[in-house]
């Protein structure tokens, strides 16, 4: 058991149910890249600015409190 799993050779037929498993695709383009930094740096400046907007609304919220001291 422990070579085939050192192998990658264990079925996924026993670990995927019926209605989800597909033929595995094995023909992948052999000029496709992943820029995982770019994809890093956006996935990053969509949370700063979701931060951002949030930061701003929390300021607000502690705005209004100290105002009505």
């Amino acid at each position: 058991m422990e070579s085939e799993i050192l192998n990658g050779d264990i079925d996924p037929k026993k670990y995927y149910p019926p209605d989800v498993y597909r033929d595995p695709k094995k023909d992948y383009p052999r000029d496709y890249t992943i820029d995982v930094r770019e994809i890093a740096l956006v996935k990053a400046k969509k949370a700063q600015a979701k931060l951002s907007e949030k930061a701003a609304q929390i300021q607000a919220v502690i705005d209004a409190i100290e105002g009505s001291k």
